[in-house]
């Protein structure tokens, strides 16, 4: 039997943050951000947790950016 996904949508707008992936008005990084919205999905699903994060190159960017990750290299 498979279990029905539970799944859970946040928006950023990508303007509101530097190319280093803090946010213009509070300084915070996209990651914690990212941290928020998984304590929120766990609040909202208390018995869950999130296992994936889905979205597009320029949000993936945009995290790697707010970790000061290297570069990957070819």
């Amino acid at each position: 039997m498979i279990e029905k996904e539970i799944s859970e949508t946040y928006y950023h707008n990508p303007n509101d943050y530097t190319e280093k992936g803090k946010r213009i008005g509070d300084g915070i990084s996209f990651r914690d951000v990212i941290k928020e919205c998984e304590r929120d999905f766990h609040r909202k699903h208390s018995t869950e947790y999130a296992l994936n994060l889905y979205a597009n190159s320029k949000t993936m960017k945009l995290l790697s950016n707010s970790c000061n990750a290297a570069p990957k290299k070819s």
